[in-house]
Order: structure tokens, then sequence, then C-alpha cells
């Protein structure tokens, strides 16, 4: 596997998927080059949700184990690009793409006990991707019994894995607020009702619902990202918007600060006299890693080659996948100081050396072979 050859290959994946950066379910010339780089290889790839794609290497059982690569990347600012232009794969997915289409290349010529499909997926960073495919029946109709993916983490030394016994990632849902008043001429703000106002008020109330409604043992989070209000300055505005995220590791808890936030937006109404509408979106369940599954890793893995973790309020879609079959998701860690690659993912300078993608198509080929689908050959 280590060949230079091989090694050149998974450099020239990650850079072309790098220059093919794109977003959501709207992945042409991605889609083009995973699927035209799988047929190379002797696969027969179909598309799925829109977008993904999904290959299998036949083994001598039907029973199959499954692995997943993210495929969308995200949009940066210009002034903020850092040397990039447009989107750019600052999380890590055209590593775990590369990963994949290594180990289908590994893979292509050996023939396995159990069948390996691999999942491109789109959309992981907007919403719905994971989703679609599980809804598409893939799990059911190619009898798929385990599902892998890792994720790319600067917050640990290279090549080293991160492992989350249980709930590893939150529940995370969106919130939308608009704050309806009337508007008036600014000199004369008595004859209108100001939304503005009313959503400063609004954001300060929703800034402590997580001190004032949770557990301080209970891990949760409530961030206000975006509010928006006005178009001049002599005019009282008559709308403003806040949006945000919230995040915690249990539903009931969820629920809980969903119930605060209407609260809030109930008693800014009455304070002052404008209108508040919510819009809530549940997005992903938690991570939840199979007790069978995170055994198996433990196992296959050195005291030195890993790190327990604990778990993140972060957000991933991969549990749309443990809803239909036992899954395991874990981190693979690209810190490297010497190089400078420190950078948190999702940072315009996120980077990460060619190596790591070496280790993860290791770490994917000994999974497969202590769960018995794959020869030590």
């Amino acid at each position: 596997m280590r060949t230079q050859t091989f090694f050149e290959t998974l450099r020239h994946h990650r850079q072309n998927l790098q220059d093919r950066a794109e977003l959501g379910f709207g992945l042409p010339k991605t889609h083009r080059y995973v699927k035209e780089e799988l047929e190379k290889l002797g696969y027969a790839p179909k598309t799925i949700a829109k977008s993904g794609l999904f290959a299998i290497k036949r083994g001598r059982r039907k029973e199959a184990i499954a692995f997943r690569a993210d495929m969308d990347a995200l949009p940066l600012p210009a002034a903020n690009a850092g040397g990039h232009h447009g989107n750019a794969h600052i999380c890590g997915h055209d590593g775990h793409m590369a990963i994949l289409l290594g180990l289908a290349e590994h893979l292509s010529k050996k023939k396995p006990e159990k069948s390996v499909v691999f999942i491109f997926q789109p959309a992981e960073e907007t919403n719905g991707g994971a989703k679609a495919i599980v809804d598409s029946g893939l799990f059911a109709k190619e009898d798929i019994r385990a599902v892998f993916g890792l994720h790319l983490f600067p917050g640990l030394d290279e090549g080293k894995i991160g492992l989350v016994e249980g709930v590893m990632t939150a529940q995370d849902g969106e919130f939308d607020l608009e704050i309806v008043g009337a508007s008036a001429h600014g000199a004369a703000p008595q004859e209108g009702s100001d939304a503005l106002l009313g959503a400063l008020s609004l954001a300060e109330r929703l800034n402590t619902i997580v001190k004032n409604s949770t557990d301080p043992r209970e891990p949760a989070l409530l961030h206000i990202s975006r509010l928006e209000a006005g178009n001049g300055k002599n005019i009282v505005p008559a709308r403003a918007r806040i949006s945000g995220t919230i995040r915690a590791f249990e539903s009931s808890i969820h629920n809980r600060l969903l119930e605060a936030i209407e609260k809030a937006c109930r008693g800014t109404e009455a304070l002052h006299d404008v209108r508040v509408f919510a819009t809530f979106r549940l997005l992903h369940p938690p991570v939840k890693n199979d007790p069978d599954l995170f055994s198996i890793m433990k196992t296959m893995l050195a005291e030195e080659e890993h790190t327990e973790m604990e778990p993140m309020l972060m957000a991933e879609d991969f549990s749309h996948y443990q809803s239909a079959t036992p899954g395991h998701f874990f981190l693979l860690g690209t810190r490297n100081a010497r190089r400078g690659f420190t950078h948190p993912l999702h940072s315009s300078l996120f980077d990460y050396t060619d190596e790591v993608l070496l280790k993860g198509i290791e770490f994917y080929v000994r999974i497969l072979r202590i769960m018995g689908a794959l020869s030590a050959q």
C-alpha cells in the first residue's frame, strides 16, 4: 500500500478534489471525478441522493460493511480565502474522499470475504445528504451490517485515532426568529414599534437561556450567528431577524431549550409591542457509537495509537446511518506543529500532510480484517 505510485495517486486525488470544491447537493464536477476514478478501478458506481455515489466490492458473502466519505465543501469569503478561491475543503472532505478512493483501489484486485460498500455522500455541511441515502433503502438492499466513518481532526496529533464511547456528537437544531414591528420616521420613534430594539432585547434573553434553563453539568449550547434589521439611518425598522443554532446531547435538554426560546419570544412581544414568529429545524440526532463496534476499535488499536475523548457539541449527519445499522465514527488526527498544521476545522488555514491519507486507508483495512471481511494477506 505504501508504494510511491499509490501515494502519488492519493495526492493527485486530493488536489483534484480540492480544485473541484462544490457545495451541498450541487456537486457535478466532484461527482464526475469520483465516478470516473471508480470506473477506472473496475467498479460500476451508481448515483444516489442526487449527486452522491456508491460502489460495491462484492465479497464471497453478500453481507456488507460500508464506509462513508462526505463530498461537499464550504464557501469562503474572498477576504478570508487564505489562498483559496470561492469554495474550499476546509473541513477535510477532500481527504475523506481520497481515503475512500484509496481503499477502493486497494480492494480492487482482492476478493473479500464480505462485501464492501463505498458511500460518497453529498450535503454534509448543509443538510439532507445522509438521510437521503438512508431513505433510498441502500442499507437494507445491500445487507449492510456495519458502517464506519472518520473525520480529519486537528485537535489530535497526526495519525492518532480519537475514539468516543457512546454519544459522540450533539443533537443539533437551528432557529430563525422574525421580529415584526411598525416602521416610522427616525425622528418620531414613538409612532412606530422598533423591531431592532425588540431583537436586541430578545438576543440578550437568548444568551441567558443555557445558564438559566439547564443544569451546569448538562452540556448544551445556544449560539446566535446572525442578527439583521433596518434599511435606512432615519427609519425605525419594521422587521428584524435572528438566526442561530442549538446543541445538546439529550433530546430532553434540546426540547427544554426550544421551550425557553418560545418563552423569551412571548416576553419580548409583551415588552416591546412587536410580534415574534419562530421557526425551528431539527437537523441531526446525536452520533452514538455502537458499543460492540467501539470494543472492536479499542481491541484493534494499540494504546499509543489512540486516545479516548469526551463527547463534542459539534454535529455530524453520520448519525442517520446509525439509525439503519450499527455504526462507528472516529477522528483521525492531523495536527503537525512542525509544518504549522494546527489551525481548526473550517478555518481558511486548515491543512494537513498527505501522509494522513495513508493512515486513514490503513485503519480502514485493519477494520475490514478485524471484522472478518478481509484476510491478513
